[in-house]
């Protein structure tokens, strides 16, 4: 008996390897998308397409000659054109078949700014179309919705790829968190690029576009075949405005971006018929459309129309189109005998599937955190993103099955959900795949629990410090937070509460006085804003520290505040469990852009308690407080906010800490009338013979723990735990490092626990977010407008979507664990 189900178990192992096999029909997210947070499509829309696909095309291998054009296998038209037809395009269309006709057309949205663009577009009744992003349609509930108003206000819709991936030779990536390889994309990577981008949208508006804009208005002869095969219509233009290219200057408004559009049209005019280039991702751009609209409706025989009535096309495939290949070989699969193994049995079309479109649907498929996890669990059941048509499991494998999908679940549910700590509107998560590599970390590290001091195991997962048990975790070091420099005559400028949309800025800045700064962050607004992360991402390339503020700036002081709330907050401190998913998602956001987790902390409001203290201690971080307040925060909204006024708040704060021989200053910015400021406040400083340095400087400690640091113990216990004490049950291995471990003690006295710093601020000029795509290089963001996405260097990619792995949620030894106690008990 105990043999037979041995043998079950292995059969149920080797049944698992060829689910996914068979269910990694498009490659999982890491293989092919490089840009941070890559939020998936629904894994229910994903498999639909996925089933009418297979059911379409069949299984393969692909043969040319068979009648079927097998474009999933990589037929086209140039490798197969007795199945695929003869290709017809050799390169995007650049104008309107129809004379006089101009089809104004905005890139890479939907972003905060599409709402708006529509608003105007309907206010003056004109038609646009949108090249929009999975990715960004994805990402939030606000963007879905965008998209989703635009087109019930009768607006196209088309396809911009996945993640702004050129579909030319370099095959660039505009805000990549990760090298990307160089040179065209391959096969596999071009077809999710596209199709995953057709599913995002057509979960929203319910219909598959038609029309196709490259990104980088790049393209090469392989993505050309496959777009016409596929039954793309690759559009190009002809009157560019080159918004992108006054992002990030003093130029960056809608009367230049106006100029510009006038100049290239005076260009384009005798074409007779135009396609136009803007991209709703530019605030200033989006406010030069009411401009660029008025100037046209001036020129004799220009209408604007929509892109469909311009090039003589429906905008979207019709019910009957098979999603896959073009109109003819629709026709020639559905009517021809023989044309697949799957044409014997009625075709599944995916183009009438039900929607999970309409306002009901944008909101349940567009927020992150409850997408990624949906994603997550049903990929590893073996039943979401990806998965291969019904397969026949014996009953043994099915049970297995269902507990490990059990098991995913449980073992992922070590950070309580969003809605029980997260207090803040919009609050986007970190990447699920990232988080749930952390807790198989933390579940490998400290094994299953309960704490129990004298084990040699700091489970300060659960509970366990310094203060608690000192036998585990090891005396407490950090009585309250770091007030001042241990060098002397140094200072060091700190800036809390973003990144925001003036930070990019502020680093230019400070790099043009080739002075280091620390930016204090908080995670929501990473992983809300992709021009936020871009900015952090800027700032640490450019050499400056990046510490962590809290997730969402939750007071860790008695009060428990948390700045602008979009519900009530419970009275009185946080509790330890939300304080530590504040620090660890924090960290997760922070490493997922940069590539690497900070060591310092600043409470947010300068507020601390004792218990705080001791997790802060216990888990690695230094506390660092400050002597020198600018209290930019208490001149919002009144006639003092300007930049002389945060300078003389500021030397009278340095003048009464002169005495301490080194400081920490305080700004944020989320107050463009401080970062303003601080080119007069350096140089002011810098006369009286200070020198301007980084944290890790002015405290003597590494900024960032190192690859090899446990993330959510200190460096100091990692020895003991590794080497001298007994390991968790589950370990296969524990992190370690041979560093030696840096005691911070402060001699200076502490500040009290009294919140004098500001709340989170809310930008008071203009914000704008997103990416400058189209044509442009990579783009920065700014006060006036633009913004940009991630582009750091991160190995630690999300897992989650389509066909996807994921690695690290249930660790190796718990399955074999598990296999091992069904064995034993079933024998």
């Amino acid at each position: 008996m105990a043999k037979t189900l041995t043998l079950a178990v292995i059969f149920v192992a080797v049944a698992l390897l060829a689910l996914h096999a068979e269910a990694a029909t498009f490659a999982p997210p890491s293989d092919w998308c490089y840009v941070g947070n890559c939020a998936q499509p629904p894994a229910a829309a994903v498999k639909s397409y996925l089933d009418a696909e297979q059911a379409a095309l069949g299984n393969g291998p692909a043969k040319c000659g068979n009648g079927v054009c097998e474009i999933h296998l990589g037929e086209t038209c140039a490798s197969c054109a007795a199945d695929c037809g003869q290709c017809a395009m050799a390169a995007p269309i650049r104008e309107c078949k129809v004379k006089g006709a101009m089809a104004l057309t905005f890139d890479d949205g939907s972003s905060q700014f599409t709402s708006e663009l529509v608003d105007t577009l309907n206010a003056v009744k004109v038609r646009g179309t949108f090249f929009v992003l999975g990715v960004e349609v994805m990402r939030t509930q606000v963007q879905g919705a965008a998209l989703k108003k635009a087109f019930d206000s009768g607006h196209v819709i088309g396809l911009h790829t996945y993640t702004h991936r050129s579909l030319g030779d370099s095959g660039h990536v505009q805000y990549n968190n990760r090298p990307v390889p160089k040179g065209a994309m391959p096969f596999a990577d071009l077809r999710a690029e596209l199709v995953l981008n057709d599913v995002a949208v057509h979960s929203v508006i319910g219909k598959h576009a038609r029309f196709v804009r490259p990104p980088f208005l790049d393209f090469n002869a392989k993505s050309m075949n496959f777009m016409e095969t596929a039954g793309y219509v690759p559009v190009n233009i002809n009157a560019d405005s080159n918004d992108w290219k006054l992002n990030a200057t003093e130029r960056a408004t809608p009367e230049n971006v106006l100029a510009q559009f006038r100049a290239a049209f005076e260009i384009a005019r005798p074409a007779g018929s135009w396609i136009h280039l803007q991209h709703d991702t530019l605030g200033y751009s989006v406010r030069a459309v009411k401009l660029i609209i008025e100037y046209l409706r001036t020129q004799p025989g220009v209408k604007l129309v929509g892109l469909d009535e311009c090039l003589g096309q429906d905008a979207y495939r019709g019910e009957k189109d098979l999603p896959f290949v073009n109109r003819a070989l629709a026709a020639r699969l559905s009517g021809q005998p023989g044309a697949a193994n799957a044409t014997a049995t009625k075709k599944p079309d995916i183009l009438s599937t039900p929607t999970e479109g309409g306002a009901k649907a944008v909101a349940a498929t567009t927020t992150p955190d409850a997408t990624a996890q949906q994603q997550q669990v049903s990929a590893a059941a073996g039943t979401g993103t990806g998965s291969a048509p019904h397969m026949a499991h014996p009953p043994h494998a099915l049970s297995l099955l269902l507990v490990l999908a059990l098991l995913v679940t449980t073992v992922t549910a070590a950070f309580p959900p969003a809605s029980e700590w997260c207090y803040r509107g919009n609050c986007a998560q970190p990447p699920a795949g990232l988080v749930a590599r952390d807790v198989a970390a933390e579940n490998t590290y400290f094994g299953p629990g309960p704490a129990r001091c004298g084990d040699g195991i700091c489970d300060v997962r659960n509970g366990e410090t310094c203060a608690s048990c000192p036998a585990d975790c090891g005396g407490c070091t950090q009585g309250s937070p770091l007030r001042r420099c241990r060098a002397r005559n140094v200072f060091a400028l700190t800036i809390d509460d973003g990144p925001t949309s003036f930070t990019a800025d502020t680093v230019r800045s400070l790099n043009a006085l080739g002075v280091k700064a620390t930016f204090f962050v908080n995670g929501v607004k990473v992983m809300r804003d992709p021009q936020y992360a871009a900015a952090m991402k800027l700032a640490y390339d450019s050499g400056h520290t990046i510490g962590t503020h809290t997730y969402s700036h939750r007071s860790f002081g008695p009060s428990g505040d948390v700045a602008e709330p979009a519900r009530a907050v419970p009275r009185g401190p946080a509790p330890f469990a939300h304080m530590r998913t504040e620090l660890v998602m924090n960290d997760i956001a922070i490493q997922s852009v940069i590539g690497v987790r900070p060591r310092f902390f600043r409470p947010p409001y300068l507020e601390f308690r004792a218990e705080a203290m001791v997790l802060l201690d216990t888990a690695g971080y230094d506390v660092v407080n400050v002597n020198v307040d600018s209290d930019d925060w208490r001149l919002e909204n009144s006639a003092n906010a300007t930049p002389a006024k945060v300078i003389e708040q500021f030397m009278a704060s340095f003048a009464r800490s002169r005495g301490d021989g080194s400081h920490i200053s305080l700004q944020h910015d989320t107050y463009a009338y401080s970062m303003r400021a601080i080119p007069d406040l350096v140089r002011d400083l810098q006369r009286q013979g200070l020198r301007f340095v980084g944290m890790d400087e002015c405290l003597g400690a590494p900024a960032y723990r190192a690859g090899g640091d446990n993330p959510f113990l200190a460096k100091r216990l990692e020895g003991k735990i590794a080497g001298n004490q007994p390991q968790p049950t589950t370990s296969t291995t524990a992190s370690s490092t041979s560093a030696a471990t840096l005691t911070t003690t402060s001699a200076a006295t502490a500040a009290t626990g009294t919140a004098t710093a500001a709340p989170t601020g809310t930008a008071t000029e203009s914000a704008t977010s997103g990416a400058a795509g189209g044509a442009s290089p990579t783009g920065t963001p700014s006060i006036n407008g633009g913004g940009s996405k991630p582009s750091g260097v991160n190995n630690n990619t999300p897992t989650s979507g389509a066909g996807g792995h994921h690695g690290g949620v249930v660790p190796l030894a718990l399955v074999a664990g598990v296999a091992a106690a069904l064995v034993a008990l079933l024998g």
